[in-house]
Parts: C-alpha cells; structure tokens; sequence
C-alpha cells in the first residue's frame, strides 16, 4: 500500500507541471488558468507573473476588467511571450473626436519590472486593447511583432536597443513612444489622440523605415532625440515631423510628407549646434494654404539639404 501510494504521488509530481505546457513546449497561459495560477510562481488572479526566462504562449484570450490592474507582469530577463493571435482585452475606450479616454487606470497588458534595464523580451502575434496605462512595452534589447495596440495610453514603449516591426498603433492617447535607441519599421501608427510616434532620447539615434504614420490629433513624429527617418510615409496629422531639444543632428530621407494640416517639417528649440540633414523627400500640402512654407520653425536655419527636396511643385525649400 505504501508502495502503491508512493507511486501516485510521483505521477502527479510529473503530471502537474506539465498541465501549464503546451505542445510546443512552452507554458501555457489562458483566462480558465488564472483563478489558479497558470504555472508554478504566479500566484492566483490577476496579473498573471512570470518569474522564470523562457517561452510562454496564450492559448485564449484573456480579460482584465479592473482599471489598475495589469494582465500579464514579466520579472525577469529573456521572456518569448506569443500571444498566439489571441487578444489581451483590459476596459478603457479612447474617443478621437472628444480626445478622451475612458475610464483610465493604471492598469497595463503587459508590465515589464525595471523597464530600462529588463532585457531580451519577445513579444509577437496578437492584439492588445483597452488599458489605461501602456498597452505594453519592450525594454533593453527587446523586439516585438505583428501586434496590433488600441485604446491605451500609449500602444508601446520602446528602450534602447529594441526592434519594432509590423506593429499597428491605433486610436490610443499616444501611439509609439521610443525611449533609446531603437528601430521602427514596416508599422503603421495612426488615429492617435496625440502623436503617432514620438521619440524622447538624448543621444542615441532611433532608426524609422517604411511606416505609415497619419490622421494624429498633433504630430506624426515627435523628436526630442536625434533621429534617422527615411522613407516613410507621413500624412493628414496637424505636423508630420517636429523635430526639437536634442534631436539636432537628425537625418529625414526619402519620406512623403503631404497635407498635414499645420506643418509639414517644423523645426525648434534643438540644443547644441548640429544640423538638420534633409535629402530627397517630398513635401506637398502642409499648412493652412498653397503658399504655406512646407519647412518651418525658428530653426529651420539649420536644415542642411544634402541633395534636393521636393517642396508643392519646386525643388526651393528653404
């Protein structure tokens, strides 16, 4: 008998913990695991806590209905999370036409411990929505893809050295706030209460390639840190692209600049005596009227054009 109790009490030692893994070999998280805890160090409810690195996977969709809590709190370094197509819903809405968001909190989708400095997070393949602080965000060399961000403070944030592509940012207060030195491609940030991207770096320089950024309440990019943006597409907010403070030294290449309502390129306040460094974009549309200047700002003095510009129908930008 003792034999046999014996025996049972190392089938469900091996059994249990593999309850919380999926087929591929990573740990599970789903909205049935959470009353329980999904996995051994994360406690019951909500959030749910990773404390161990490795592969996790959200089998459901999960639903945060408390305005200040957080759905999924990562602690620790080199985290794969895939959201596996499913969504990561919390309750807040934002409103563009009353530039609004309700009902708030401080709750997030995904929370990283120590922001700055949680390094090697992975995050791809699905949807956030709906809480009153970031819909995520992903720190010191961290990537994330193929996500779609809405109705949060801001859709991400992003820290020195992190990849961001294929990431879609709508109908947030802010839609992508980059924080270090870390490239933006192949996304789309439109619809935002505020700016689409806005970058806040001394400097280190943040790479932007082939997005689409258009229909913000106030800029499409935002620079307060020095800034490579080239070839993208930047359209329908009140100014394309602000560059201030430190992002003096900036290089825009390439990029279609048209019929931002404001500005078109508005250029202020830099620090330092660096250069703005302009080269082959074309810039149609901004300002109130056809003879608006489609470069503008008290430093736009410091705009160097390394090859000509397109500004309405004349190559004369300045």
């Amino acid at each position: 008998m003792q034999y046999q109790r014996s025996i049972l009490v190392l089938i469900l030692i091996l059994i249990v913990p593999m309850a919380s893994v999926a087929d591929s070999g990573s740990y599970e998280i789903n909205q049935a695991c959470v009353e329980d805890g999904c996995f051994e160090g994360d406690s019951s409810g909500f959030p749910i806590e990773i404390s161990s690195s490795g592969n996790y996977s959200l089998t459901s969709s999960i639903n945060v209905a408390d305005t200040d809590t957080h759905a999924i709190h990562i602690l620790v370094d080199n985290v794969r999370l895939d959201l596996g197509g499913n969504t990561i819903q919390g309750p807040n809405v934002c409103d563009m036409e009353t530039e609004t968001c309700s009902p708030g909190g401080g709750g997030r989708g995904i929370k990283l411990a120590d922001f700055a400095d949680r390094k090697g997070i992975h995050i791809a393949n699905g949807q956030i929505d709906g809480f009153g602080n970031y819909c995520m965000s992903v720190g010191f060399a961290g990537y994330g893809a193929d996500l779609t961000l809405s109705n949060c403070f801001a859709g991400t944030g992003a820290g020195r050295g992190a990849v961001l592509e294929r990431v879609r940012s709508y109908n947030n207060r802010y839609g992508i706030d980059i924080t270090g030195e870390a490239i933006l491609r192949h996304s789309t940030s439109v619809d935002n209460i505020v700016n689409g991207v806005q970058v806040n770096t001394d400097d280190r320089r943040v790479i932007m390639e082939r997005n689409q950024i258009h229909d913000n309440g106030s800029s499409g990019i935002h620079a307060n840190g020095p800034l490579l943006a080239k070839d993208n597409f930047i359209s329908d907010n009140s100014i394309g692209i602000r560059l201030g403070g430190d992002a003096a030294g900036s290089s825009l290449e390439g990029n279609v600049i048209r019929k931002n309502s404001s500005q078109g390129i508005y250029i202020s306040n830099l620090n330092g005596s660096a250069g703005v460094a302009i080269s082959s974009n074309a810039l149609s549309g901004n300002g109130s009227s056809d003879t608006s200047p489609q470069i503008s700002g008290p430093d736009s003095t410091r705009v160097i054009e390394l090859t000509p510009n397109m500004c309405n129908n004349s190559t004369t930008c300045l």
